[in-house]
């Protein structure tokens, strides 16, 4: 399976997604709404992906087409970071905001239990390496290099950080830039 990736629909208009059983309409992605791509995992030439589904109020798998996923960007790319800095082993690192009044919890490797959080209240930031990659056991979590919280930088390898897009914010991630939703 490919390395499941956060994207953001930048097309200006609705994408229906189709279930596995033919049905075109069983869900959408509105303009600017974050999802999660797996790639074309069956080979059928459409892009399997997760998505949140107001309907059933909650995040469920679908498949959208080759050209609707062409014409969406990556979420946590360079284009759509706050800044950008320098890590702690010399590295270009991608700065994206914690929005406010949320929490962004912070988890080691793939642990269902998180360690630390940092806020959006108190200046809390999340470093990325540009990649936007999003985890296989828990796809509403995005890779991280970093989160500054009290004033220092915490970097450490395999962190991850919920963005909460598969649970009820698509549109308003919980890890954010000024160029994002």
């Amino acid at each position: 399976m490919a390395q499941p990736v956060f994207k953001v629909n930048r097309t200006g208009r609705t994408i229906y997604v189709a279930d596995y059983n033919g049905n075109r309409e069983a869900g959408i992605i509105v303009p600017d709404e974050v999802f999660v791509s797996r790639g074309d995992i069956d080979g059928n030439f459409t892009y399997d992906i997760w998505y949140y589904n107001a309907d059933w109020r909650q995040y469920r798998s679908g498949q959208i087409s080759y050209d609707d996923h062409g014409q969406c960007a990556d979420a946590y790319s360079p284009y759509h970071a706050y800044y950008k800095r320098i890590g702690k082993n010399g590295n270009t690192q991608y700065v994206f905001q914690v929005r406010s009044g949320m929490r962004a919890r912070i988890y080691k490797g793939a642990s269902a239990t998180s360690f630390d959080a940092t806020y959006g209240s108190s200046g809390g930031l999340i470093a990325t390496s540009g990649a936007s990659n999003a985890g296989y056991t828990y796809p509403d979590r995005l890779h991280i290099e970093g989160y500054y919280k009290n004033g220092i930088w915490n970097e450490q390898s395999d962190l991850w950080c919920d963005t909460d897009v598969l649970f009820g914010y698509p549109t308003r991630p919980t890890i954010y830039s000024s160029k994002m939703p």
